[in-house]
């Protein structure tokens, strides 16, 4: 149905009248990172991957219809300090992959297009994991696991024979976890212990294989420092969900996320990104407190030039399916369509006898 309500939109002109009407807002693009399944892999993550080819057929075809600008571009608009220029679209990447700068910034420099990197400095300091990561490659090894956990008064599990049902199971319980309103602290503890219980199961652990894993591996300092073309800014030092900690535990995080990216790069540090996209009134403060010029979150939808920068909005990578397909995610027509399709059930659910 939504494939048929798109090329509808198509034909008709509805979809370019309505990318019309929105070619003053800025689309702001998340990833997290890509992959070469050219390469030999360490090992196959159950989470799903970006591949380098569907992200270059993606970029070439935005890149007929849109203009890429730096993020530092998009503020200056966003305040109103330059003009809006139609058809604008800024790309970010969040947590700090490896793979941001040796598969998918050979590709961007090519096609002249700006990369912004959200750092995780305390994670890539330590040169630990993503605690989805390690849990990924060790819940992998399990033969038919069928465990349960308990954060915050809530239970979690982790099961599956099979690696379709391995995929479902680690997919609901990140699904969940995130969901849980707890202090950050106690979530960021429950996953060292649930991640140091599935190693000692599976004996198996990422770390060991990690700098091998293009998939999982964070950068280190001295990559950042050599790579001068990108704009980074901070993710945190513990890839903590702000609005979850007490104002002191926020600016601690984003002040010496911050001072840690200004030191490798030897330039100022202006922008942030919320883990996990959580984020609060007093966490947006605090944020500009620390003397950041905007944040993003994982909110879907297009950035107004006035809008609120530390409440930016962006859109998950659009894989090519069509090119309406594409330009609808890219302007903003497929969140219409979503949301009309929730509002027209809960309307249907309200007036059932």
């Amino acid at each position: 149905m939504r494939n048929f309500l798109l090329f509808l939109a198509h034909i008709t002109g509805l979809l370019k009248f309505y990318r019309y009407l929105n070619r003053k807002n800025i689309t702001i693009i998340l990833l997290h990172g890509v992959v070469n399944h050219k390469k030999p892999k360490v090992y196959e993550p159950l989470r799903s991957q970006l591949s380098l080819e569907d992200f270059h057929s993606s970029l070439d075809l935005i890149a007929e219809y849109y203009n890429f600008i730096s993020m530092d571009h998009a503020v200056r608009i966003i305040k109103g300090e330059e003009k809006w220029q139609p058809y604008s679209v800024v790309l970010t990447f969040d947590d700090g992959y490896r793979n941001n700068l040796t598969e998918a910034a050979p590709i961007l420099q090519k096609m002249n297009i700006p990369l912004t990197i959200y750092l995780t400095t305390g994670l890539i300091t330590r040169r630990e994991p993503m605690w989805v990561d390690r849990m990924d490659y060790s819940f992998k090894q399990l033969t038919s696991p069928n465990l349960t956990f308990q954060l915050s008064n809530h239970k979690l599990s982790l099961s599956g024979k099979t690696l379709e049902q391995k995929a479902s199971s680690f997919k609901q319980f990140r699904n969940q976890a995130k969901r849980i309103a707890c202090n950050d602290y106690e979530f960021q503890f429950f996953m060292q212990e649930t991640n140091k219980e599935l190693e000692q199961l599976a004996k198996a652990r990422l770390v060991d294989i990690w700098e091998k894993d293009d998939f999982s591996v964070l950068l280190n300092a001295d990559e950042v420092r050599a790579f001068k073309s990108a704009t980074y800014g901070s993710h945190t030092v513990n890839h903590s969900r702000v609005s979850l900690l007490n104002s002191a535990e926020i600016l601690e995080e984003l002040k010496n996320s911050k001072q840690e990216v200004e030191a490798w790069t030897e330039n100022q540090c202006h922008h942030f990104a919320y883990p996990d996209g959580r984020h609060d009134r007093k966490s947006q403060s605090l944020v500009a407190k620390a003397g950041y010029l905007s944040a993003a979150t994982a909110d879907e939808g297009l950035n107004k030039p006035g809008c609120d920068p530390y409440t930016l909005k962006r859109i998950s990578f659009p894989i090519v399916h069509s090119k309406h397909d594409l330009l609808a995610r890219m302007c903003g027509f497929s969140i219409l369509l979503s949301r009309t399709k929730t509002r027209t059930l809960a309307i249907v659910r309200n007036i059932r006898p």
